[in-house]
């Protein structure tokens, strides 16, 4: 995909996106609606999300197939796209290594618009407790 998205760009991205004919896994839907269009809860409290700069950094590490995603009815009616969004929110705990340690990210969210996906938005995005990765070596007698 182009690393500039014009307005071309973003058309082809829509059609790809609502192809019929593909079942996107969740990850490739989440970063090309992200692409078109977005909306990341920067001010979100209690607790609070990551700045929206480190979800940039990360965005594009996000695996494709998620297969514990959870959906869940969405009750929030907050937010610019809230009236023509998914009724349903998704939300999953994915891992990345960084020298040596695995930092899990949490992140929820929704699509828009109800029928023709065109963007997402980022409810939560938080990280989780970093945790140190060991390595079990052979011994060899």
């Amino acid at each position: 995909m182009p690393e500039s998205y014009g307005t071309k760009d973003k058309e082809f991205l829509k059609k790809y996106l609502n192809d019929k004919t593909l079942d996107l896994p969740l990850g490739e839907k989440l970063k090309i609606a992200f692409k078109i269009q977005y909306e990341y809860w920067k001010d979100r409290l209690d607790p609070p999300n990551l700045p929206f700069e480190t979800f940039i950094l990360l965005v594009d590490k996000i695996p494709d197939n998620i297969p514990d995603a959870t959906w869940e009815k969405r009750l929030s009616d907050k937010g610019e796209f809230s009236d023509i969004g998914d009724d349903v929110i998704f939300q999953f705990v994915f891992s990345l290594n960084f020298a040596g340690r695995s930092q899990e990210y949490y992140l929820k969210g929704y699509f828009f618009e109800k029928g023709y996906t065109r963007g997402v938005v980022i409810q939560s995005f938080r990280a989780n407790e970093i945790k140190k990765t060991t390595k079990r070596l052979k011994v060899i007698k």
